[in-house]
């Protein structure tokens, strides 16, 4: 069962300046979650093996032998390409833009997330 993304970002830092990240809404995995509880299991035993199946094939490249040939393959095209970075600085900065922001309770009981997960 899927679970898209609602916001996208970029973080990083100097020495790894894009890192991608898709966060979801803890409201969509509790509703997923609650779905996937409520097909029952028989149908997520029969989704779980066609997800095993498809994952020890070669087209997904997720077996040892794959990824094992994969990082080998990284790795002599990493000592073979390999050219150090510039140096760069460190600012130090004060702790005013320190965000307190914690929320105990991070999942948004809407009219509109109960009547979701009620419906399912």
């Amino acid at each position: 069962m899927p679970i898209f993304p609602k916001t996208r970002s970029v973080k990083g830092s100097p020495m790894t300046p894009y890192i991608f990240a898709s966060q979801c809404s803890i409201e969509d995995a509790a509703i997923t979650l609650m779905k996937v509880y409520k097909m029952g299991p028989e149908e997520r035993t029969k989704r779980g093996l066609a997800g095993r199946e498809w994952v020890l094939s070669d087209e997904s490249g997720f077996t040892a032998a794959k990824m094992g040939q994969g990082f080998i393959n990284n790795i002599d095209n990493l000592l073979t390409e390999w050219k150090p970075q510039p140096r760069f600085t460190v600012t130090k900065v004060d702790d005013s833009t320190k965000l307190n922001n914690y929320n105990p309770s991070p999942i948004s009981l809407t009219p509109e997330f109960i009547k979701e997960i009620q419906s399912i």
